[in-house]
């Protein structure tokens, strides 16, 4: 999955990626000036929102 794959999925699809592809753990969605910690798992990743996650090392996308 690509970054381009991951827009429009939930933010469930983007935890289980990451875990799997990157063994890294996404903590929070960044959309514009707005932070979601923790969000739920049906959140819709959109164009343009940033994910912080946790990793031993960068995940490259």
């Amino acid at each position: 999955m690509s970054s381009a794959e991951i827009k429009g999925r939930d933010f469930e699809a983007a935890l289980d990626y990451f875990r799997r592809e990157h063994r890294a753990i996404v903590i929070a969605v960044m959309r514009g000036d707005k932070g979601h910690v923790n969000p739920e798992v049906d959140l819709r990743l959109e164009a343009g929102d940033d994910l912080a996650v946790i990793a031993l090392d960068e995940p490259r996308i």
